[in-house]
């Protein structure tokens, strides 16, 4: 009897419905968007950690204000760094792996300036310049303290969030005025002459985490780790194209002593 209750018990476990957060403002496009990658992300998830079909659903927060909601607090997220370094303690979470992208592996931020004698430069002939004090300055995602100690070492800088790099391009065309885009974006913009003929780039951030796959405090998601940590070795056509979607190159595991060197430092 006792084992009964028990196999019963742990079989009500496995087919607890799961939630995974996908939470990286900036990003751009909607949760209704995503759903198709998404639903094709969970299937893998389940099919490779074991997980009964139907019970796990992956949710995009495109935004800042639609993450967790009240008592919500999943056992695995995977965020920005922005992101992490501001809800981590809050939400008790550890960084276990980390995204490596294919079109900007580095997770380099570049700042331009409005300049029509200026032009965008491969990034690697960017050189930093001392940035002028006082710069207000536009972006994406990032919050002011994340923007003051790890992008943009100007004194006195004010930091105004965009809803996308597009908007911030259009506000940074003042004298007095710096844009804040990520390695994409700026690799992107060199393409589109209104702004790769008009922008000249004065700073270069250091190489930093891109997204990092997080696991709330006493969770038991190893399953799911190692089904991420693999997923750049299955062949499978599916996957393969979702991979190229969510421009992942694979999940690999983080540098444990830097990420707590962020945290420090934020």
């Amino acid at each position: 009897m006792t084992r009964t209750l028990l196999l019963l018990g742990l079989l009500a476990a496995a087919t607890l419905a799961q939630e995974v957060l996908i939470w990286h403002p900036g990003q751009g496009g909607s949760a209704a968007q995503a759903a198709p990658v998404l639903d094709d992300f969970a299937r893998y998830l389940e099919s490779t950690a074991g997980l009964q079909a139907g019970t796990l659903s992956i949710r995009y927060a495109a935004s800042e204000d639609e993450g967790p909601q009240g008592a919500e607090n999943p056992e695995l997220c995977i965020v920005s760094l922005p992101i992490f370094l501001k809800y981590q303690e809050q939400m008790g979470w550890t960084a276990v792996l980390q995204a490596e992208r294919m079109l900007r592996p580095e997770g380099r931020y570049m700042t331009v300036v409005y300049d029509t004698a200026g032009a965008l430069l491969p990034i690697a002939d960017v050189v930093s310049e001392e940035l002028p004090a006082g710069l207000q300055v536009y972006g994406t995602e990032w919050d002011a303290h994340f923007v003051d100690e790890f992008l943009l070492p100007a004194e006195g800088a004010t930091y105004t969030q965009s809803r996308s790099p597009n908007g911030a391009m259009r506000k940074g065309k003042k004298p007095g005025t710096a844009v804040i885009l990520d390695e994409n974006f700026y690799q992107q913009f060199q393409t589109q002459a209104k702004y790769a003929d008009n922008y000249r780039p004065i700073h270069i951030s250091p190489p930093l985490p891109v997204n990092l796959v997080v696991v709330r405090e006493g969770a038991d998601c190893a399953a799911m780790l190692d089904a991420l940590r693999t997923m750049n070795e299955v062949e499978d056509t599916t996957i393969v194209k979702l991979r190229k979607t969510m421009d992942l190159q694979k999940f690999v595991d983080v540098d444990e002593n830097f990420i707590a060197e962020l945290i420090e430092r934020y």
